[in-house]
């Protein structure tokens, strides 16, 4: 229920997928990934935009190199 309407949302399927690669001489950590590969127009809350694809990159970098 929602304060300014409301209705059913119907059930959606979703695929996620996320890959990384470590390059141990950088201490470092690529990932891509994405929600909603399939593009599934779902509706999350009633009343809302539908929410689409969402492509995602990331570079995580290890700290810990600087206590040893």
């Amino acid at each position: 229920f929602m304060p300014f309407d409301e209705g059913l949302i119907d059930g959606f399927t979703t695929v996620d997928a996320q890959v990384g690669y470590r390059v141990p001489s950088l201490h470092t950590l690529f990932r891509i990934g994405g929600t909603n590969l399939t593009d599934a127009r779902a509706i999350y809350v009633f009343g809302s935009a539908p929410i689409g694809r969402i492509i995602y990159a990331g570079v995580t970098f290890d700290q810990n190199i600087f206590r040893q």
